[in-house]
């Protein structure tokens, strides 16, 4: 099974349904790795785990997936599975004003 694992940032829904993480990427220009993000494609089957999906937004975790060679050498990545969460981000108290 592959996993991909990250920091959730978003679930966009819609016409393309899909998860979107944090992530870096290397860029010749700078000759360094900027931040960047990665978006996983929601299969059909998984759209049943949208909520679980939301739930994790901010957390990092792993998610099963399927690796799609595209016509174009690339690599396209699709849901497999319900997420499985590694670390909960600690929630940010409110602040309180005087």
């Amino acid at each position: 099974m592959l996993l991909f694992t990250g920091e959730l940032l978003d679930v966009q829904t819609g016409e393309y349904n899909s998860l979107v993480f944090k992530s870096k990427r290397y860029d010749m220009g700078l000759k360094q790795e900027v931040p960047c993000s990665e978006s996983v494609g929601i299969s059909d089957e998984c759209l049943p785990f949208l909520q679980n999906y939301k739930k994790c937004i901010g957390d990092d975790v792993a998610v099963p997936v399927l690796a799609i060679k595209t016509k174009k050498g690339g690599i396209f990545l699709l849901t497999n599975g319900d997420v499985i969460t590694k670390d909960k981000k600690p929630a940010k108290s409110a602040g309180v004003g005087a």
